[in-house]
């Protein structure tokens, strides 16, 4: 096939007959568009043939995005290139895929993971014509993933469930050989059951036992005890008397009250130290030959002690005949005789212990008297913990817990949280290094402040280390203290804070104490240099004679002298106000202010008063006062020259405030300058206006004056070309004095305003001009800009077929339009990096200013609209009107798209220049928000 072939023509080749009818066909656009936006991959490959007719490779004749997307490729990079020319590693299986489906035309279906890709594909491969193929494909790698995590999951079920079938088997196996061990276990329960219920009886018996610390209860309880373990007939319990002969009875069966030692079973038990239990009683041997032994069927004896010594015995006995104890009653009241024996002991030990304490108890009651006698608060702590372990009755009066409550809070209720590691810091010191004393400011329970003086020292109580701890209440001492340090601190700070410097002189005028503020400018350093001088060696004389007479006067009369003098320290005058008050018959303290500023304060509100704060001529006040005192003038001639400062609100509108007090000051020194003597009165006596009131003129010295103020602005403006002055001069004179001052005044004040009239357009003009110089100086209206923007306005106004007049404005407009930016600094404007919100509103001024400049301007006056609305966007959100649409000027839409390009293909402060093309799509993007969009149309066809 001729490579030229076009791809709507492959995309049709071979296309069934049925197809081309007019129900199913399709333009060659449809289904490319349909191709291209498929999701599944789609390439069309021309068969390349050997000389043998075999196919051997596949050229990319057409492929879709998806397509693209799988391989990481431009369709550029894959149109006309091979199969084996851009993957010469790929699968061997694609490639046969391909050729089988070539050489059989037979379509082939195959899912397969290409390893160059590292995916899973599902592909469709079917035979177009003679000459093409045809691959429908998609990434499955996913699908084969889930698949195979599948046939995984099901692997490890089936593992699973075979484990499970032999686990049941085997538990099968073992439940047989647990019903039999069940049986076993079953048995053996119901003797542990059986021990239990004895063991629980046993328990209550010894619960019951140790409990009992009264000796004769005791007993009793013991005897009964042991006869209902067993329901046994009777029970008695003996013990030895105090020379070991014999055993008395406490309790149980009646006859002798003793019997010895060697006697029956009671006397073998307790020689032997053992239990031992006697069935068939009346066969035995050596019962015992006291009548109640006469009826005993069975008997049972054992041993009671404490410390391991034998005291006694108890006995259990069954009348019954054929009653006998079994061996389980027998170890079950052997058990029993354990216990009855440890109780047996803790009696004995409770009634020692008892006497001891009551002992003990009488002596402490009498420490405890003692303790609770003192004055002071004392303490005892554990120093390890802080723990309070005694507390006497005043330590609760101070701080007001109870005994119960300072042991639960310990230390921390004496000593606050905040100081509590340095509390227990002092008790460890205390038992370590010696006692300590210290001062502790804390509070009581209800938070009231406590001032404690603390004394602690170490002490063994009761064999364990303890801090004995003294508290000493000196609140109201620290009280008192406290107060008088403040009064004297306040004192101390109400003396330092009067900024005046004090001396006390006997009343030979010699300083004895001398106090100076740091701020102070004085004839001395410090105290050390005027203390023990005399105010003859430290004083200019004059100053000295009169403190000395001062200092007489005050001792003299006892009141207070007042004496007010200036003295030059340091260069400087200074004045001073000094005040001289007795301390006694022979000393005075003498208070001196420096009241420099006050004077200095006074002479500028005087100087104020009468001069201009900006100008430093004389002001309107002055000038009225002159004017008064020359209508009462006698005689003598007078004249008045007025100038006005022409421009100067244009200037304070556009260019700012700050220039326009720069030409008043300007016109000032001129006016000063041409008049300097005390003959003639400067006075600004306007916001924009001058006048000179010249006593006794000549007419040729006036004429000449007056001249000489017009060489001064011509020089002026020469030299300084960016901030030109413009001056409206009139003057009248009376040389005879015959003429009313007003007159005078009225006579100068017209001629000026004619001059005003005469060149208030071309100074306005002049100014325009000056500010549009002073603009292009500072790079911003560069004539090349200009001309560009004229040449751009006018292609567009020419497009729009504007009549010449609007064009002519037009091209005005453009080189006019941002003449407000002279009135912006230039640190705004030449600012590298995006302007800030405030800056940005400083920026947008620039309108309003250019619109007054040109209202001022009768060349541009016809322009001043556009000048306002020229930062208008289409969509409103320009400024500064925020008006939209077809409410913008059709110059100002204009100049919007000529300016913007511009600016974009030139190179600014903070970036470089943008390709034509690229700025041009850059309106189109903004064409209907910032641009008009049938403007922007015509203008990006101009430009192409």
């Amino acid at each position: 096939m001729p490579n030229n072939t076009s791809k709507y023509e492959l995309l049709h080749q071979d296309i069934p007959e049925q197809m081309t009818t007019p129900e199913y066909k399709v333009s060659q656009e449809e289904l490319l568009e349909l191709l291209a936006i498929m999701q599944e991959a789609f390439v069309l490959y021309e068969i390349i043939y050997d000389s043998h007719g075999a196919a051997v490779d596949f050229r990319h004749r057409f492929v879709n995005q998806a397509f693209g997307q799988v391989f990481n490729k431009s369709h550029t990079d894959l149109i006309g290139h091979t199969v084996l020319e851009l993957l010469p590693n790929i699968d061997s299986y694609w490639i046969d895929k391909f050729r089988e489906v070539a050489r059989t035309g037979v379509t082939a279906r195959a899912v397969h993971y290409s390893k160059a890709l590292d995916k899973y594909f599902s592909a469709t491969i079917y035979k177009v014509g003679p000459s093409q193929i045809a691959n429908v494909f998609h990434d499955v790698t996913e699908l084969k993933q889930t698949e195979s995590q599948l046939l995984q999951e099901h692997e490890l079920l089936q593992q699973n469930h075979e484990e499970m079938t032999a686990t049941y088997e085997e538990l099968t196996a073992t439940e047989e050989e647990l019903r039999l061990q069940y049986e076993v276990l079953s048995r053996s329960n119901e003797q542990i059951m059986k021990q239990n219920i004895l063991l629980s009886a046993l328990q209550e018996t010894a619960f019951n036992l140790l409990n009992k610390l009264d000796m004769d209860q005791l007993l009793d309880n013991i005897m009964t005890s042991a006869a209902s373990l067993v329901d046994a007939d009777d029970s008695y319990l003996a013990l030895a008397s105090a020379d070991g002969a014999h055993l008395e009875f406490k309790a149980g069966i009646g006859g002798p009250p003793r019997v010895s030692v060697n006697s029956g079973l009671m006397g073998k038990v307790y020689s032997s130290g053992q239990a031992e239990a006697i069935n068939n009683y009346q066969d035995w041997e050596e019962r015992s030959p006291i009548a109640q032994a006469d009826n005993l069927s069975a008997l049972f004896v054992a041993p009671l002690r404490v410390n391991q010594k034998v005291l006694g015995v108890f006995g259990v006995a069954f009348y019954t005949p054929g009653r006998n104890f079994y061996p389980d009653q027998i170890t079950l009241l052997e058990r029993f005789a354990e216990l009855a024996s440890l109780a047996l002991e803790n009696s004995t030990l409770h009634a020692s212990l008892q006497a001891e304490l009551d002992e003990r108890i009488k002596s402490e009651a009498t420490l405890n008297e003692i303790f609770n006698a003192a004055n002071d608060a004392i303490i005892v702590t554990d120093p390890d913990n802080g723990d309070i372990l005694w507390a006497n009755l005043r330590t609760v009066e101070l701080f007001g817990y109870s005994e119960d409550e300072l042991k639960t809070k310990g230390s921390v209720a004496i000593s606050s949280p905040e100081n509590l590691a340095a509390a227990l810091n002092y008790m460890r010191k205390s038992v370590t290094d010696g006692p300590q004393i210290y001062l502790r400011d804390t509070v009581d329970k209800s938070g009231r402040r406590i001032v404690v003086e603390i004394n602690s020292k170490r002490a063994i109580i009761r064999g364990q280390v303890r801090c004995l701890t003294l508290l000493r209440d000196i609140t109201a001492r620290k009280k008192i203290e406290e107060e008088l340090a403040g009064a004297e601190a306040m004192n101390l700070a109400m003396l330092n804070a009067i900024p005046d410097s004090m001396t006390v002189f006997d009343q030979e005028g010699n300083i004895l104490k001398f106090k100076m503020p740091a701020e102070f400018i004085s004839v001395v350093n410090s105290a050390d240099d005027a203390v023990g001088h005399n105010v003859l060696e430290l004083m200019p004389p004059d100053i000295a004679q009169s403190y000395l007479s001062n200092i007489q006067r005050t001792i003299d009369t006892g009141a207070t002298q007042y004496y007010e003098y200036s003295i030059m320290i340091d260069g400087m005058l200074r004045f001073r106000d000094a005040r001289f008050r007795s301390l006694g018959p022979d000393k005075v303290l003498t208070m001196v202010r420096d009241i420099t500023d006050v004077r200095l304060s006074e002479k500028q509100i005087e100087f104020l008063s009468i001069h201009d704060a900006l100008t430093k001529v004389h002001n309107r006040t002055y000038f009225e006062t002159e004017m008064n005192t020359l209508a009462s003038r006698l005689g003598g001639g007078v004249a008045i020259i007025v100038c006005d400062v022409d421009g100067l609100k244009l200037i304070n509108d556009t260019l700012g405030h700050r220039h326009g007090d720069d030409i008043l000051r300007i016109v000032s020194s001129m006016l000063h300058s041409v008049f300097p003597d005390e003959s003639a009165v400067v006075a600004r006596i306007g916001g924009d206006e001058f006048a000179v009131i010249v006593r006794g003129p000549a007419k040729k010295h006036l004429e000449v004056a007056v001249e000489e103020i017009r060489a001064l602005v011509t020089d002026y403006n020469r030299k300084n070309p960016h901030l030109p002055v413009s001056l409206s001069l009139g003057w009248a004179a009376d040389y005879d004095g015959g003429k009313n001052v007003e007159e005078i005044f009225k006579q100068a004040d017209n001629e000026m305003y004619r001059q005003k009239m005469h060149q208030s357009q071309s100074t306005r003009s002049a100014i325009v001009q000056t500010m549009m110089k002073a603009l292009e100086e500072r790079d911003y209206i560069t004539e090349g800009h200009a001309d560009r923007l004229q040449d751009l306005a006018e292609k567009l106004g020419r497009k729009l077929k504007l009549p010449r007049t609007r064009i002519s404005d037009l091209r005005l407009f453009a080189q006019f339009h941002d003449i407000g930016k002279v009135g912006i600094p230039d640190n705004i404007l030449n600012k590298p990096a995006k302007l800030d919100p405030e800056e940005l509103a400083i920026m947008q001024r620039h309108c309003e200013i250019g619109f007054r400049i040109a209202r001022a301007s009768s060349d541009l006056e016809p322009i001043a609209d556009w000048i306002l609305k020229h930062q208008e966007w289409w969509d409103g959100n320009g400024y500064p009107l925020g008006i939209s649409g077809n409410e913008i000027p059709l110059e100002c839409r204009i100049l919007a798209l000529a300016d913007a390009f511009d600016a974009m293909t030139s190179d600014r402060p903070y970036r470089t220049a943008m390709p034509p093309a690229a700025a041009l799509a850059e309106i189109k993007r903004c064409a209907g928000t910032q641009f008009d969009p049938r403007l922007s149309q015509m203008f990006i066809e101009i430009l192409s």
